[in-house]
């Protein structure tokens, strides 16, 4: 079976996952960079520097079309919450060990489900509710009681909310439009609204701080693309949740590069969202496989998604109760 025999909601847990590899990689080294250089400037460069690789991979693709977009006040607004929620991730990373600062910002994925119920009208179904309320009792027990006083906790838990914003805007802005034109427009507003803070802190990275600035950016951008396509083939409720694997990878991370190392109350709370995770795929392919109407195989369906284009490639349509 290839990956378009793949069920919506298998296909959006895959793209996830290798999101939430690539946003652990630049976590990494945006820790080691905050620890060199102000925040402004990471961000920054972050930017800077995916900005033209998105704009030339659009235009050697020949989806000129993609460049131009009739929803500026949306993705300035996903911009504004994306950097918001990155710039508290750094500052929690000064402070507070990589895994725990990781650990907790990841109220982003049951805020991701409240926002997804009030604002997209999405009705998640009891058992992936279940589950990611299972995923989040694995956070707790891998953070346990913790220092609320100190303001990298503050920091995480706010990024953690900004975070959960800027995927719900995510989440509208590929109703209307590409993965491509949704990542252009998140790297020029980035760039465009950190530029000023940047110049005000006057810090010009070495050449070693610039190998790592591109690194990050490689590794953000890989990021943003895979959230980008797993948004557009699958819900919200589906997604998010496997955002939680990146506290296993960080604590990974962790012992591997900045010598930290997990204890039992780690690896009991990442098994507990491991099988959280389990849980959402399991029910997810169950639930897709009947007909609600006739209890009948979803063959037909299984079928008509396999003709189906890419969500990328198809035209930005207009939303229900909007006029073309």
């Amino acid at each position: 079976m290839g990956w378009a025999g793949l069920t919506p909601t298998v296909q959006g847990a895959a793209l996830a996952l290798a999101g939430a590899v690539a946003f652990s990689a630049m976590g990494a080294l945006m820790r080691i960079l905050s620890l060199e250089m102000p925040t402004a400037t990471i961000l920054f460069f972050r930017s800077a520097f995916s900005l033209p690789v998105m704009l030339a991979w659009i235009v050697l693709a020949r989806h000129t079309g993609r460049l131009r977009t009739r929803h500026l006040v949306w993705h300035f607004a996903r911009a504004m919450a994306g950097i918001t929620s990155l710039a508290c991730l750094i500052l929690a990373y000064r402070s507070l060990d990589f895994a725990l600062a990781t650990a907790l910002a990841f109220t982003t994925p049951l805020w991701v489900i409240v926002l997804s119920v009030l604002f997209l009208g999405e009705r998640p179904s009891w058992h992936r509710s279940a589950a990611t309320l299972l995923g989040f009792v694995g956070v707790l027990i891998i953070v346990r009681p913790v220092p609320l006083w100190e303001v990298g906790v503050w920091a995480a838990l706010a990024s953690g909310v900004f975070g959960a914003v800027a995927l719900s805007f995510l989440r509208h802005l590929v109703r209307l439009e590409s993965a491509e034109t949704t990542l252009l427009y998140f790297f020029l507003f980035s760039t465009l609204i950190s530029a000023g803070p940047a110049l005000h802190a006057g810090h010009m990275p070495d050449p070693r701080q610039m190998a790592l600035l591109l690194a990050a950016a490689g590794a953000g951008m890989a990021g943003l693309a895979f959230a980008a396509h797993a948004y557009a083939v699958a819900d919200a409720t589906v997604v998010a949740p496997f955002d939680f694997m990146r506290l296993p990878i960080a604590a990974a991370i962790g012992f591997v590069f900045f010598a930290q190392t997990p204890d039992p109350w780690l690896l009991l709370g990442a098994g507990v969202m491991v099988a959280a995770l389990y849980m959402i795929v399991v029910f997810g392919r169950w639930s897709a496989a009947l007909d609600p109407a006739t209890g009948e195989g979803a063959n037909r369906l299984a079928a008509a998604e396999a003709e189906a284009p890419p969500p990328s490639d198809v035209p930005p349509q207009p939303e229900k109760g909007q006029d073309p």
